[in-house]
C-alpha cells in the first residue's frame, strides 16, 4: 500500500508542469518595501521616519473609475496588511485581479501621493505574469529569479 501511494503521489509531479491543468489557486501576492532615499525603512512604525500607515488606502480601477478597496469585516478591510519580514517591514496589498488579463490598480500612501500598479495576468490560472509600478516593470515572471516570490523596493 505505501509503495502505491509513492508510485501515485510521483506520477502526480511528473505528470504536472506549471501551464497545465492541476495548477490550483491564486497567484496574486506580492510584497512591497516602502523606504526614503537614505534607505529607512518608512513602512516601520517604530521609526520617527515612517509613513501613517492608517492613510494607505487599495483603490481597483472598474469601469475605468478608482474605487477604494473596503471590506469592514475583513482582517484588511482597507486591502493591505503589513508584516515584518527578514528585518523588512513589507506591504502585500489585495488587488482585485481574478479573471483578468490585465488590471491596474493603485496605492494611496496617504492624501498627496498616489501610485499606479499595471497588471498581466494568466487569467486562467490566475497568476500574475508581470508588474509595471508607475510605468517601470518591476516583476516579470519570465525574467524573475524566483518566479514564485514576487517583492519591490519603492523609493520616496
Amino acid at each position: 500500500m505505501k509503495n502505491l501511494i509513492i508510485i501515485i503521489a510521483i506520477t502526480l509531479l511528473i505528470s504536472c508542469n506549471e501551464s497545465d491543468c492541476c495548477y490550483a489557486g491564486d497567484d496574486t501576492l506580492f510584497e512591497i518595501g516602502l523606504f526614503n532615499s537614505s534607505g529607512i525603512d518608512l513602512l516601520d512604525t517604530t521609526n520617527s521616519e515612517s509613513i501613517d500607515i492608517s492613510k494607505i488606502r487599495i483603490l481597483n480601477l472598474r469601469d475605468g473609475e478608482a474605487k477604494i478597496h473596503y471590506q469592514s469585516s475583513s482582517a484588511a478591510p482597507y486591502g493591505y496588511i503589513i508584516y515584518e519580514r527578514d528585518s523588512i517591514f513589507r506591504l502585500n496589498p489585495d488587488f482585485d485581479l481574478k479573471d483578468k488579463k490585465e488590471a491596474t490598480g493603485f496605492i494611496q500612501w496617504n492624501e498627496d501621493d498616489l501610485d499606479t500598479l499595471d497588471f498581466v495576468l494568466d487569467k486562467e490560472f490566475t497568476r500574475i505574469l508581470s508588474i509595471h509600478f508607475n510605468g517601470t516593470e518591476v516583476y516579470n515572471k519570465e525574467t524573475s529569479d524566483d518566479w514564485d516570490y514576487k517583492y519591490f523596493k519603492v523609493i520616496k
